[in-house]
């Protein structure tokens, strides 16, 4: 094969979409924030067929968001220790640990130890409770949402908003700038086996879906 026939096969390769992660019925596909084309899944990353734009992604979650710095509830060196425990051990149970300090053997980070000192341990608990407290989504009784309605949880954090609408709406849409957190809601959606919950690390001027979606 000749030097330009390798390359184009080469950039072939790279442009070849793996199957997209199955959207929930009646949602349509991720589109491009700036010219509204339906993407493509790449390798590594979301594509713009018409303007060309490529969006990593991290496994399934498309990162449209760009912050100039990580901002969170739980510092930065705590969210890979956090998102692998998740993983291995499931989301509550680490999360439990993480900010209640409820079992050693925890990897080295910062967060759990706060919780230890003198006078941390109400906020560790404020966290707990900011994050898994379904009481906060309470509001959703006023408002007309059925088994086909198509929610926006823009902002989701940490999920409580969505883990407590997802079980009577036909879809949630969870966004959140910070990558890490929409990874967490991601895990914990799976593990609770809520497959109408899709989450994507996006800002509010750059919601990946069409007009009148929600």
């Amino acid at each position: 094969m000749s030097e330009r026939g390798a390359l184009e096969t080469r950039q072939a390769e790279r442009r070849r979409s793996p199957a997209p992660r199955a959207m929930p019925a009646g949602l349509p596909d991720f589109v491009c924030p700036r010219d509204g084309a339906t993407l493509r899944w790449g390798e590594g990353g979301v594509l713009c067929p018409s303007c060309e734009t490529t969006w990593r992604r991290e496994g399934d979650i498309p990162v449209f968001s760009n912050p100039e710095g990580y901002w969170g509830e739980i510092p930065a060196s705590e969210m890979g220790p956090l998102l692998r425990e998740a993983e291995s051990m499931g989301w509550e149970k680490s999360l439990r640990k993480r900010l209640l300090g409820e079992d050693a053997g925890l990897e080295t980070g910062g967060a759990h130890a706060a919780v230890e000192e003198e006078g941390a341990a109400p906020r560790g608990r404020f966290l707990y409770e900011y994050a898994t407290d379904s009481s906060r989504a309470d509001w959703r009784f006023l408002v007309p949402l059925n088994e086909s309605s198509r929610v926006l949880d823009l902002g989701a954090g940490w999920g409580a908003l969505t883990m407590a609408i997802a079980p009577e709406v036909g879809v949630v849409v969870a966004t959140d700038e910070m990558v890490e957190r929409a990874r967490f809601l991601e895990i914990r959606a799976r593990q609770s086996g809520l497959t109408n919950v899709v989450t994507a690390a996006a800002s509010a001027p750059d919601i990946p879906f069409p007009d009148g979606t929600f």
